[in-house]
C-alpha cells in the first residue's frame, strides 16, 4: 500500500504518461482515505475470510449457521449486506473527487 507521498508521486507519473497536467488539487488525502475504505471493504465482499463457509464444502457445519436458529446462515446476509455499504462509499468518493477539482 503506497502512503500519501507514494500515491502522489504515482498519480504525477500517471498523468505524465497520459498528457494530463500533473499539478495536483490541493488536500485530496480525504479522497485518497475514501478510496483505501471502499477498496479494503470491497475486498472484504470479493474475498470473504472464510470462502469455505460461505460457498463451499462447509455450509452445513454449526458454526456456519445461527447459534440461536441453526437453519439460518447469517454469513451470506453478512456478505450481502456489505454491497448498501460499497455504494455509499462510491457516492462519496465521487463527491469527493468533484469537489478536489474545483
Amino acid at each position: 500500500m503506497l502512503s500519501e507521498k507514494g500515491h502522489q508521486l504515482a498519480a504525477q507519473a500517471f498523468a505524465k504518461q497520459l498528457s494530463f497536467s500533473p499539478k495536483l488539487p490541493a488536500n485530496t488525502e480525504p479522497l485518497r482515505q475514501a478510496i483505501l475504505k471502499k477498496n479494503a471493504l470491497w475486498q472484504q465482499y470479493w474475498f470473504p475470510s472464510n470462502w469455505a463457509f460461505l460457498y463451499g464444502n462447509r455450509q452445513q457445519t454449526a458454526s456456519s449457521r445461527s447459534h440461536i436458529n441453526g437453519s439460518y446462515r447469517w454469513f451470506p446476509e453478512e456478505i450481502q449486506a456489505i454491497l448498501p455499504e460499497l455504494e455509499k462509499l462510491e457516492n462519496a468518493i465521487t463527491k469527493e473527487a468533484a469537489r478536489t477539482r474545483q
